[in-house]
């Protein structure tokens, strides 16, 4: 699960959670804008979130702080980006605000349902 709150935001501790292994993964400094091929090498590049998981096993990311219709259409770029870097290796990728109890799309081969 990643947060949608931090695109576009700078690379610093406010907006970013552990912002010193965010900077290894990707490359970007502290205080440049966190964009969605960045976050999606957090996820599926070397050493990120989907690193240890069971070759076997499902790989669904969860995208959740999608709380309004201004986070949509990033949250969209992310889980394009994120299902692009992965090789398919991710099978789905879930819009959702939590919060609120709100699914807000899936995508799944390349294909969006939105509810």
């Amino acid at each position: 699960m990643i947060g949608a709150s931090g695109l576009g935001r700078p690379l610093i501790e406010e907006f970013v959670w552990r912002p010193e292994i965010f900077v290894r993964l990707t490359g970007l400094s502290l205080g440049d804008p966190v964009d969605a091929g960045a976050v999606a090498r957090v996820v599926v590049g070397s050493g990120g979130l989907l690193a240890g998981a069971p070759a076997a096993g499902r790989r669904v990311v969860v995208i959740n702080q999608v709380d309004g219709p201004d986070q949509v259409e990033p949250a969209r770029r992310l889980a394009e980006a994120v299902m692009d870097a992965s090789s398919d290796a991710v099978e789905r990728v879930i819009l959702t605000a939590l919060r609120t109890r709100k699914l807000v799309g899936v995508l799944e081969d390349k294909k969006w349902s939105i509810s």
